[in-house]
């Protein structure tokens, strides 16, 4: 999921690098950075949005910028305000993914359809805006479930930008951190980070059945 991606209203924001690509070389899976989406990190401020949406049907995009798998997840955004108009928010992800056959997401390998995972992570972003008088969706709790309607080629007529819900007149909304990390058993983890991206997942086993 690409940044310009999101601004669009589009994709969980994975290949965000330009970065260097991943390697699958052996050793300890690579670790997020979990302490950069820990409230504390936005500061001091007033809690104005706490809120969660279920996201199916999202395509995920790697380190050589091809669509690599389906995403279902949950994203949980929470915004404090720090000043008059200025705003710090974390939104963390919790899903589930399912390759698409092409290139691996670190780029060192191709990947079947059909191997199936877990992913987290998230970012942190310091904007300024506008909250709107009448907010699209509830500020606190679920708003629903969003279809994205993502296709193999990127196209997702069905995609929303979550800040457009709650604020208008946005500037500055670039993340100050970002970073997932996949994990797909046998097959390995793939670490996109900020920092750069670790590991990949490659077909080691034959993938088995979706999960229902």
């Amino acid at each position: 999921m690409r940044r310009l991606m999101l601004i669009a209203g589009c994709c969980l924001l994975t290949a965000l690098v330009g970065a260097a690509q991943g390697t699958a070389a052996p050793g300890p899976p690579p670790k997020l950075n979990k302490k950069q989406l820990h409230p504390r990190t936005c500061g001091q401020g007033k809690l104005v949005i706490n809120a969660q949406q279920k996201v199916v049907n999202d395509v995920d995009s790697g380190a050589r910028g091809n669509f690599w798998a389906m995403d279902t997840y949950t994203r949980h955004f929470q915004v404090w305000q720090t000043g008059t108009g200025v705003y710090c928010a974390i939104v963390r992800y919790d899903g589930r993914f399912k390759t698409l056959a092409g290139p691996s997401p670190g780029g060192t390998a191709t990947i079947p359809d059909g191997i199936t995972g877990r992913f987290d992570g998230g970012y942190r972003m310091d904007f300024t805006a506008k909250l709107l008088a009448k907010p699209r969706r509830n500020t606190h709790g679920s708003i629903g479930t969003f279809d994205y309607r993502c296709d193999a080629a990127g196209n997702c007529p069905g995609s929303s930008y979550w800040v457009s819900l709650y604020f208008k007149s946005v500037t500055g909304d670039e993340f100050d951190w970002w970073g997932w990390i996949y994990r797909a058993g046998k097959n390995g983890t793939w670490l996109n980070e900020i920092e750069g991206t670790k590991g990949d997942i490659v077909a080691r086993s034959k993938p088995g059945p979706p999960k229902k």
